[in-house]
């Protein structure tokens, strides 16, 4: 098999590091991707960079051979982009209200499966939402946000018991594959404070 040298790739987002270290195989040729092969071939920040890495390794599996579970997947990043990203960020940069947010985390969660992963096996979905995810878990235990000081551990634990169980339980999963432990580093993310 195939692997990827994440280690010349530093300037990836982190959702491109977790996708590359999803795919690296311990044997086999390795696909050397630079900070210059990137720009070349998309923004590093678009999520057409995880369909971009899953077209190179297809037999990965992350994007779904079925069109119907693709057109799942696909469907659950534009959630994802749509409704709960702004959300997250109109709270986390201007203190919007955190309904707004809630909000959009229910849509996404009403989005998964009852158990496993946004179509069943791990896609590029889950890669797509893993760093918001990460990060989201990050600023809000950290209190890092324009949102009032001591709410951010309140709205944490809010998201991640009772009405958001299905989504808490999704998160806990994404956060415990090694390719996630392997790329996310919460320190580092934890010194970042909002302009």
């Amino acid at each position: 098999g195939r692997s990827v040298d994440t280690r010349r790739a530093s300037m990836l987002t982190t959702a491109s590091t977790l996708l590359l270290a999803s795919l690296a195989r311990a044997e086999g040729d390795v696909i050397s991707l630079t900070e210059s092969d990137f720009h070349s071939i998309v923004d590093p920040e678009s999520l057409i960079l995880v369909e971009f890495v899953a077209d190179l390794f297809p037999e990965s599996g992350i994007l779904p051979k079925d069109p119907v579970t693709r057109a799942k997947a696909r469907f659950f990043i534009e959630g994802v982009s749509s409704k709960l990203i702004p959300a997250w960020y109109a709270y986390f940069l201007r203190n919007a209200p955190v309904e707004d947010f809630y909000n959009a985390l229910k849509y996404v969660q009403s989005l998964l499966p009852e158990e496993g992963f946004a179509v069943g096996e791990f896609s590029i979905a889950d890669i797509a939402i893993a760093p918001f995810l990460a990060r989201t878990r990050v600023s809000l235990l950290n209190e890092i946000g324009k949102y009032p000081e001591g709410d951010g551990k309140k709205v944490w634990a809010h998201i991640t018991s009772g009405d958001f169980a299905r989504i808490a339980k999704y998160s806990e999963d994404l956060f415990a594959r090694e390719s996630f432990k392997a790329t996310f580093d919460e320190v580092s993310h934890a010194v970042l404070e909002p302009s």
